[in-house]
């Protein structure tokens, strides 16, 4: 079984990582997603008459959080589906900018780093 840059990490521990990750950002995105379509529902189940500015400003502001924090966690699905891929191609751990090992409790903490903490401060 083939190390990883990130020394001590095996192909088996790096995807258990990485898919744990996919699981946990996946149950989020199912949530934030029926929350988006229950807000939905209540609005359009609402009255058609006239409300106050800051209810309308209200019921705004939260409809944006949830479609930014949906935006969000889509992302974060794309990046841990490519973290996926490196471990396929056997560059999991792998610093994109300087090739240097990205360190395991990065990895822990952030499973679809790309970056080594140095290149990633510098971006």
């Amino acid at each position: 079984m083939p190390l990883y840059a990130a020394q001590s990490m095996e192909e088996s521990q790096a995807h258990e990582l990485v898919t744990a990750e996919q699981d946990r950002v996946a149950g989020l995105l199912r949530s934030v997603r029926s929350e988006l379509a229950q807000e939905t529902e209540s609005l359009s189940e609402q009255p058609a008459i006239v409300e106050h500015q800051a209810d309308l400003g209200s019921d705004t502001f939260e409809r944006e959080r949830t479609l930014s924090l949906l935006t969000t966690l889509e992302h974060e699905l794309v990046e841990i589906e490519a973290a996926l891929a490196r471990i396929e191609d056997g560059t999991y751990g792998v610093c994109e900018v300087c090739g240097e090992a990205i360190a395991s409790e990065r990895l822990e903490a952030v499973p679809a780093a790309r970056f080594c903490v140095v290149d990633e401060l510098r971006r």
